[in-house]
């Protein structure tokens, strides 16, 4: 019987990675910013230029270094994205969970519709570039 090294199942776990990361496109940031952040986040109440963002978090502008690899306001253990792992990042638990760990579901007044939800998804599990 053959033993396969360590190295063998890295490399296939990555090509399985980077198969499932192609099955759905990741879109640039700057296409989330556009079309997503813009028209569903930046409320002169929420995520706006306001002196007061909630969560401490404006989306409008120095979006990447805002969100990729800092701490969440609210969750200070969690980050706001973590690259390549959508499921660990509070960002995309708080646009894709009813009830997640700390406060809402954001958007409050309608959640973000499933297509924009994946597209966060894709932009993150991409390892959130920033483009």
């Amino acid at each position: 019987m053959t033993r396969t090294g360590p190295n063998v199942l890295w490399l296939a776990l990555l090509l399985g990675l980077m198969t499932e990361a192609a099955c759905v496109p990741e879109p640039p940031l700057s296409q989330l910013e556009t079309q997503i952040f813009m028209r569903s986040c930046q409320f002169s109440s929420c995520h706006g230029a306001g002196a007061a963002p909630a969560g401490g978090l404006s989306l409008v502008d120095k979006t990447f270094e805002r969100l990729v690899g800092v701490p969440a306001t609210l969750a200070p253990d969690k980050q706001r994205v973590v690259p390549f792992d959508a499921a660990r990042s509070f960002l995309f638990e708080k646009i894709a969970n009813d009830k997640p760990s700390v406060g809402k579901r954001m958007p409050p007044a309608q959640p973000l519709p499933d297509e924009e939800i994946e597209q966060i998804r894709a932009w993150i599990n991409a390892g959130a570039p920033n483009n």
